[in-house]
């Protein structure tokens, strides 16, 4: 790849790294809401010989009602466009565990009791991607009616996340590469196929399960193609790369069938894509979309 090439994806990868400098608002409110309403507390601080710092919070409750807690999950609801993960299941779902703390003194795992609701919400520290906030909770009623459970609030590195670019160094407008020709489209290819490769990789993924796609990762991966997505069709040059977001979240929406994704998170996907296609008028890439959502609804 020439020179122009290898800066166009630097300069790409840039523009990835950098998330709202005001995130997950909402849950943060409802986490510190919470807090208030507990019953026993635990935290736990790590700093290792390089100065990286782990932070664990860890908050019981015993409440009258859910009603506390369905606003935690309605604020991961509301900030999930912010995150790289974000997970529900019922106690009925099939579920996977999640290791979502681990230092040298403390291990919590999220998921593993069957009889429990459980939402799941990660995202990349705007300011160093190989660090993640983490904000968890798991509850049931008991025999009388109470709502039973936790919320755990981490911070610390993002398993398997390893160096990256810094973020800043490279500042590129990418606009007008159409004006390239098929250059433009080659670049374009480059930068998308750069974007991938660096975004996931096989070790970045904090399920216990060994399975090769996790619910996790195509969570995370339609997540980002999404977002993508959304971009390329606010752009009315970006036709190209609307086609070919939606070409992606059809391929990877044909992998659905082999994982336990809870009907929450279903019908959380075709909504989504339903939302995606009333973003373009292009008849094709719409089709494409109908093709994604027909997937959820066969399962």
């Amino acid at each position: 790849m020439n020179k122009i090439g290898k800066i166009l994806i630097m300069a790409a990868l840039t523009i990835v790294m950098a998330l709202p400098a005001a995130a997950q608002p909402q849950v943060k409110a409802a986490f510190e809401s919470l807090r208030k309403q507990a019953t026993k507390t635990r935290t736990s601080t790590q700093v290792d010989d390089k100065g990286l710092k782990q932070t664990l919070d860890e908050i019981y409750f015993d409440l009258a009602n859910d009603s506390q807690i369905m606003k935690f999950t309605d604020a991961c609801e509301a900030d999930s466009k912010l995150s790289y993960t974000y997970i529900t299941h019922e106690p009925s779902d099939n579920r996977e565990p999640y290791l979502i703390y681990n230092d040298d003194n403390t291990r919590v795992v999220i998921g593993n009791n069957s009889n429990y609701h459980y939402v799941l919400y990660c995202m990349a520290d705007p300011d160093n991607e190989q660090l993640r906030y983490c904000y968890s909770a798991e509850w049931f009623t008991n025999k009388k009616g109470r709502v039973e459970g936790r919320v755990v609030k981490t911070y610390g590195p993002r398993p398997g996340r390893k160096s990256s670019n810094k973020a800043g160094i490279y500042t590129f407008d990418l606009s007008g590469l159409d004006q390239l020709g098929d250059l433009g489209d080659r670049i374009n290819d480059a930068v998308n196929r750069s974007l991938d490769n660096y975004t996931y990789v096989d070790s970045d993924d904090n399920s216990i399960s060994s399975r090769k796609l996790t619910e996790e990762k195509f969570l995370t991966k339609f997540n980002y193609y999404r977002n993508c997505f959304k971009d390329a069709a606010s752009k009315s040059d970006n036709s190209v790369l609307v086609s070919s977001y939606a070409t992606k979240l059809m391929t990877l929406s044909r992998k659905v069938q082999g994982l336990n994704l809870s009907d929450n998170m279903l019908k959380a996907c075709v909504k989504s894509l339903q939302e995606l296609k009333s973003l373009t008028h292009d008849e094709f890439v719409q089709g494409i979309l109908d093709d994604a959502i027909a997937q959820y609804r066969d399962k």
